[in-house]
């Protein structure tokens, strides 16, 4: 802005202030010149400064070479403006002070002017970070610091737009679709059974279950279908039964051509394509041909008879009575009455007015009544349809319930079966241990092999304890196989430990000889080594070692 100096009059050369945040410029009309060096005003500044001053001499044009800041601005005075810089957490009002932000805490800076913050965080939104986001309740405090707790409720983030904490107790908004105290149901708008003892909605894809009212689909909405040709709405989908005749999505389309609808006295079973109507046989009339023409009477296939002399003698009395009738009628409006006369008509004409009214009345309700009886009978052929549905089920789910109790008792009688073979193998394997053991501890056999036996069976009968019995019988009877193998193997170690037993007694009679000797020939080997007396009679007095 450029301006004046105020208080005196400027003829000589005038001062430029540019004014902006931390900066400002004073420069004169001699600094214009083409010696100067000094930086030069905007653009603006010489615009304004020409305005304000126009006997201030310029030397050359102005040359766009240097701004100070993109906000600078210029003008001419004495007194210079200066913008504070904010902290942190300050803004910059329009009285060029600084105030604090209002964020609750949730925003570390915000716009200057309007104190608007910016990134908003721990779940919290709006302007001043004073909401929270969908899904989240507001929690506010004393101090001003409100937090953003998450709702209670289940599945809160699909179904649940927000929800509300200031009330006594909390609800929970829910989306569309969903409904209930914590939206923990499908929103199925009322069309369904309240008295239902299991869930309206379907555990996997949350639409709604068992609609009635001429509802259906997902959230158990009015059927779109056409009410004229629809004869049923389906209450889980929504798809449109039509009826006879009526195709389309919502049944609101013809099939094409309508079936003839001739009666049993036509000549043939096909009708006029305009019209309609159909060929008659003689004495049948009708569009279809479904009665008898006047004259004529019997209605059959074949048509109608004519009518014999007796019923024209009739019509013949029928119209001589309408014609004393009519004369009646003439005689009767000539007869002049008196007042009780007239008055006794005009109650009558009342009464007749009145019970027509009454009767009207009556009509009515017996329309509605019907149209009532109507839908209950809709109503009541539903209701059976669905009888007679949960009667299959129930029939379908007793023969299946039958059969799982009888394979659930078969296997239970095979598990037992099991149960006790296994038992008594295990007794008989731990007995066949017991007895290798004491067989050990009485006999002297090789410990070596003892104890590789006696493993080898510690391990069979751990591995068959360990065993899965899932496969049941064809497992249960390969380990009655092995375990037989194995008893079959150890009774045949048993009798070759038998025939090694009594080969012993030979062969330690014969070590018994051989150490005896050893025994004499060491001795001897001794007394050769110390000699006394003549060698003669040493060697007539050594041991003859027998040859065996």
């Amino acid at each position: 802005m450029v301006q004046r100096q105020t208080g005196r009059e400027t003829t000589g050369p005038g001062t430029v202030v540019l004014l902006g945040r931390g900066s400002s410029e004073e420069l004169d009309s001699k600094q214009h010149s083409p010696d100067s060096s000094h930086y030069l005003p905007s653009f603006y500044s010489h615009f304004l400064l020409n305005l304000s001053q126009p006997e201030l001499p310029f030397y050359h044009p102005l040359i766009l070479n240097w701004i100070a800041y993109p906000a600078s601005a210029a003008r001419l005075g004495e007194q210079q403006q200066t913008f504070p810089n904010c902290k942190k957490g300050f803004f910059l009002s329009e009285r060029n002070q600084c105030f604090p932000c209002n964020c609750k805490g949730h925003a570390d800076s915000c716009e200057d002017i309007t104190g608007v913050c910016r990134k908003c965080r721990d779940h919290s939104t709006g302007d001043f970070c004073e909401m929270c986001e969908d899904g989240y309740m507001l929690a506010p405090s004393r101090d001003g610091r409100h937090t953003c707790h998450p709702c209670a409720c289940p599945l809160s983030l699909p179904p649940i737009m927000h929800c509300d904490g200031g009330a006594a107790v909390l609800r929970c908004k829910c989306k569309e679709g969903y409904a209930g105290h914590l939206c923990e149901r499908c929103d199925c708008n009322g069309n369904s059974d309240p008295n239902l003892i299991f869930s309206e909605c379907h555990n996997v894809t949350g639409h709604c279950q068992h609609c009635w009212g001429n509802t259906g689909g997902p959230s158990a909405k009015d059927c779109e279908c056409s009410e004229c040709g629809t004869s049923s709405c389906d209450d889980r989908t929504g798809v449109c039964h039509c009826k006879p005749g009526v195709t389309g999505r919502l049944c609101d389309q013809c099939e094409g051509c309508r079936r003839c609808e001739c009666g049993p006295a036509s000549l043939r079973s096909t009708c006029h394509p305009l019209t309609h109507s159909c060929p008659c046989r003689p004495g049948a009339g009708g569009r279809y041909c479904e009665r008898c023409l006047p004259g004529y009477w019997d209605y059959i296939p074949s048509g109608c008879q004519s009518c014999d002399e007796c019923i024209w003698h009739l019509i013949g009395d029928l119209r001589q009575s309408n014609k004393t009738l009519d004369q009646l009628k003439v005689a009767v409006l000539n007869i002049s009455s008196g007042a009780a006369a007239n008055d006794r008509l005009k109650y009558y004409n009342y009464t007749a007015l009145r019970l027509q009214t009454q009767f009207q009345g009556w009509r009515n309700k017996s329309a509605v009544m019907k149209a009532q009886a109507g839908e209950l009978e809709k109503n009541t052929d539903a209701v059976v349809l669905d009888i007679k549905q949960l009667g299959d089920s129930e029939r379908v789910v007793q023969a299946l319930g039958e059969k799982l109790d009888n394979d659930t008792l078969q296997t239970f009688t095979l598990a037992e079966q099991l149960s006790s073979d296994l038992t008594d193998l295990n007794i008989r394997i731990e007995e066949m241990i017991h007895d290798w053991e004491l067989y050990s501890v009485q006999q002297e056999v090789d410990p070596e092999l003892a104890r590789q036996s006696a493993e080898r069976a510690h391990r069979m009968l751990t591995w068959m304890r360990t065993l899965d019995l899932s496969p049941r019988e064809p497992t249960a009877t390969d380990e009655s196989t092995e375990a037989h193998d194995l008893l079959r193997r150890i009774r045949q170690l048993e009798k070759k430990l038998i025939i090694t037993d009594g080969r012993l007694p030979p062969v330690r009679e014969i070590c018994s000889r051989f150490s005896s000797k050893l025994s004499d020939a060491e001795a001897s080997c001794r007394s050769s080594q110390h000699p006394s007396g003549d060698g003669g009679q040493e060697q007539s007095q050594r041991p003859q070692i027998p040859e065996e």
